[in-house]
């Protein structure tokens, strides 16, 4: 494919408003303008090696540094964000961990690819470039990351509950409990008049007997 070459793929998710556009691009990775850029990083000193050396060159030697002080270092699923980084038009620069290198496969990227997805997604990241590791443009890969993005957009983001959320539930539950407190009195009230009706009819029919 040309360099700098496009492809635009629209996806229809479901709903009046959700729809998800796939673009295979060719460009370079640091002049591409989106929300976010995201790669992912092997344990074991991989900052350095491969797309992650070119990254840290950009960044002025920004990842060398994070994975000397422990805040990178490749382990699964472990994400380091980066605002605004050096030499990118992108927004973030978002790396995740790959786990070991020899133990990577398109499951494990499925991984990778979904966690960071749904990190960016509770950021409102509208636009995020995946960026594919040396060797791995392959269509499988492809593929792989398609359909984590397919089930992270589909997902609802979990959040926690806010105070005013916690304390509406607090009174929504104790509304409920003063209400089938009320019923249950009722349903006792009524049953007590029940009683005493029944009480009230048999001596009535008892007074009513003929005498002989």
């Amino acid at each position: 494919m040309p360099a700098g070459k496009r492809i635009k793929l629209s996806i229809a998710t479901g709903g009046d408003n959700l729809i998800m556009q796939i673009t295979l691009d060719t460009k370079p990775f640091a002049a591409l303008e989106t929300d976010a850029l995201v790669t992912y990083v092997f344990e074991n000193g991989d900052s350095t090696q491969g797309r992650p050396a070119e990254l840290d060159k950009l960044t002025g030697g920004m990842l060398s540094r994070l994975s000397k002080c422990g805040e990178l270092t490749g382990k699964s699923l472990e994400t380091t964000l980066l605002h605004a980084p050096a030499g990118f038009k992108a927004a973030r620069l978002l790396l995740v961990g790959a786990g070991k290198r020899e133990l990577f496969n398109p499951a494990t990227l499925r991984k990778v690819a979904g966690a960071a997805l749904r990190y960016l997604k509770a950021r409102t990241a509208h636009k995020v470039v995946f960026l594919v590791r040396e060797g791995d443009s392959t269509e499988e890969v492809a593929q792989a990351i398609t359909e984590s993005a397919l089930v992270a957009i589909s997902r609802p983001t979990n959040t926690r509950p806010t105070r005013k959320m916690t304390n509406l539930s607090k009174l929504l539950q104790s509304r409920a409990s003063a209400t089938r407190k009320k019923q249950r009195e009722k349903r006792e009230s009524l049953a007590a008049a029940s009683l005493v009706t029944r009480k009230t009819s048999r001596a009535t029919s008892s007074t009513n007997l003929p005498t002989s």
